[in-house]
């Protein structure tokens, strides 16, 4: 979803929508792994509930405090030359 510098815009459109579980912005950090982690919160969501419905603002992946996970991801060339 838009948002690489404007998370508020997800955010907006998953306030709107009101089915959605998780919304990923660039402006507040997260983990993936751990107790607390991403990972583990979507996998007893999905035991609950049986689904999870993730919003990824562009750019969030600038947001991930865990140094393991940043290193394998991708990154636009044009973007982060």
């Amino acid at each position: 979803m838009f948002g690489r510098h404007a998370g508020w815009i997800a955010m907006k459109a998953t306030l709107a929508s009101q089915d959605v579980n998780i919304c990923l912005i660039p402006e507040s950090p997260y983990c993936i792994y751990g107790k607390h982690g991403l990972f583990n919160y979507v996998l007893k969501r999905l035991e609950k509930r049986g689904h999870c419905v993730i919003v990824i603002a562009e750019g969030a992946d600038d947001s991930i405090k865990d140094l393991e996970a940043r290193k394998d991801l991708g990154k636009d060339e044009d973007l982060h030359d």
